[in-house]
């Protein structure tokens, strides 16, 4: 029992020395070597202010296990002469070996991120990489040409052990009428405990020298020579260096404006050229006022829904009377009393007039005739507006004067190019600091996607038959234009049919008060169909037709109020 006692307190102790062994032994052991590095850097100034910059970065990473070294580079530069912006493309990274090696890159404020993978079999100890990029705008001319260039950055985590520049001049520049200068910054680029560093000149080539530079430290050079030994670029230059970085946004916009073009060439346009016929006093056959206007823009807007209620009436289907308000409707003080004097499944209607009086009577409860204040119509009309709409739109494709809808290629190149473009933003804006080029390819498609909105009018094409009905409504166009001062056709004066049954034209294409104009004196009686508030005993076709278009465009307002 004591020997027992004695075995486990002598195990114990052993135990406790044992630990304190290990304990020593862990604190006496060497901790993991910190990785160290040198920079040796060769730029070469060209002409044209371009710095080809070469670098090479010795790494010693002895037992380090890291996956990557991170390569900062700035782009944005403060100077006494301001701020200015330059621009640095990667060309690549190779190892030792010359075998290229991965590598990403980001745009992260005033810098260019560069992370250089290493391959996961690769061991500690000293591997070299080399890096190749070129820097853009990198020159100030003022006085002198001045180039301000960060060789290390202020972000490069390890010591380097040494650093070495290699300034290669312009060919033809007189060296001592150079000046090169290095600068070793403070920790975090302190520039007031900058350390200048002389550079050693042979020919054309500056050298400079700096040993045991500490992680945060920044070397940055100087460099100043006549302003005669950097030539100003040109456009062709400007424009070069544009493409080099943007190729796929002007690629992927040229390539869709020849799409867009090669669509519109052979859908696009309209199956016959415009026919001249210089003057016709005849409408399109078998064509509504709407139609024809909507035939003309390729639009069905409120005034050609206002000209199809004055057709309606002039052909007898509805009466319109001018009454006082109660109040002010629509900015006026006048109201308007609609009175359906036909049925509404008159075979001579079309679809979108039968749709238009249905809905003007909506309210009307089955009563005969059918009555309707226009004030009560605010608000109720609009939901009707679209489907009267496309009711035009629907008419003119089935009678073969479109080759499609015109709303619905309208709407599908809209929706399609706003598509496009947003997708590009997004694009753009998700990967602006990748410094790939996914942000040219977004441009590209924002581009892309408003060149389709721009082409979205031209895509409504009208058939051969649409054509020549077009032809016959500019025809009209003109006729009503001249009918003032060319006359009328034989015994047109003595009946006011003509002026009628055309007025409804003559608004919609924009011309009613020219064809007022062409009855001056030769009507005598107001139309039936339309009924004033107060009739002037001596009848006017010009103010007959002025009053109306005062009428129909509170008829306009109204009909397209939506409800509050």
């Amino acid at each position: 029992m004591i020997q027992s006692i004695y075995m486990r307190r002598a195990g114990q102790q052993i135990q406790v020395l044992f630990l304190a062994l290990v304990t020593v032994l862990i604190m006496q052991a060497p901790a993991p070597a910190e990785p160290s590095s040198s920079f040796f850097q060769t730029i070469h100034l060209a002409q044209d202010g371009v710095l080809d910059v070469t670098e090479r970065i010795d790494i010693d990473f002895a037992d380090s296990t890291r996956p990557a070294i991170y390569r900062v580079i700035p782009v944005d530069y403060r100077t006494l002469d301001g701020d200015y912006h330059t621009e640095v493309r990667m060309i690549g990274v190779r190892d030792q070996a010359d075998a290229p090696v991965d590598f990403s890159q980001s745009r992260l404020g005033s810098t260019l991120n560069v992370r250089i993978a290493r391959p996961a079999n690769e061991r500690g100890g000293l591997h070299s990489y080399i890096l190749h990029y070129i820097v853009r705008r990198a020159v100030c001319i003022s006085e002198r040409a001045q180039v301000c260039f960060s060789a290390t950055g202020d972000a490069w985590p390890m010591p380097i052990r040494e650093a070495t520049l290699n300034v290669v001049l312009p060919p033809n520049v007189n060296p001592n009428e150079v000046s090169v200068r290095g600068y070793l910054g403070g920790n975090g680029n302190q520039s007031g405990a900058a350390k200048s560093i002389l550079s050693e000149a042979t020919a054309s080539i500056s050298m400079l020298r700096v040993n045991n530079v500490k992680p945060g430290q920044e070397l940055y050079l100087l460099i100043s020579l006549p302003k005669s030994a950097i030539k100003e670029v040109g456009v062709a230059e400007t424009v070069r260096w544009f493409l080099a970085d943007w190729w796929p946004a002007v690629l992927i916009a040229l390539l869709t404006l020849l799409g867009l073009g090669a669509v519109f060439w052979v859908c696009g346009r309209d199956s016959l050229p415009l026919q001249a016929i210089s003057l016709s006093p005849a409408p399109p056959a078998n064509l509504s006022p709407a139609e024809v206007g909507a035939l003309v823009d390729e639009r069905c807007d409120m005034h050609e829904i206002s000209s199809s209620l004055v057709d309606l009436a002039v052909r007898g289907f509805i009466k319109i009377e001018e009454i006082q308000a109660d109040g002010f409707v629509s900015l006026s003080n006048k109201d308007y009393l609609l009175t359906g004097l036909k049925a509404f499944d008159d075979p001579q209607l079309a679809t979108h007039e039968r749709l238009l009086l249905k809905s003007i009577f909506a309210s009307a409860n089955g009563k005969t005739p059918p009555v309707s204040r226009l004030s009560d119509l605010k608000g109720k009309f609009y939901e009707h507006l679209s489907a009267i709409k496309q009711a035009v739109y629907a008419d003119l494709t089935s009678k073969g004067k479109f080759t499609c809808s015109p709303d619905e290629v309208g709407k599908s190149y809209y929706a399609g190019g706003i598509a496009i473009a947003v997708v590009g933003v997004v694009i753009s804006l998700a990967l602006k600091q990748s410094g790939s080029l996914w942000p040219a390819v977004g441009n590209g498609l924002v581009i892309s996607g408003l060149l389709v909105l721009l082409f979205a009018p031209l895509m409504k094409a009208r058939t051969v038959f649409g054509s020549l009905a077009l032809a016959q409504a500019k025809a009209l166009e003109r006729f009503m234009l001249t009918a003032a001062w060319n006359g009328l056709p034989d015994n047109a004066g003595a009946d006011p049919a003509t002026f009628e049954r055309l007025l409804p034209y003559a608004m919609v294409l924009g011309v009613s008060d020219k064809w007022a104009e062409a009855f001056h004196g030769l009507l005598k009686e107001p139309p039936n169909w339309y009924r004033p508030q107060k009739a002037s005993p001596d009848f006017s076709s010009e103010q007959f037709v002025s009053d109306l278009g005062n009428g129909m465009r509170t008829v306009e307002r109204i009909l397209s109020a939506r409800d509050d």
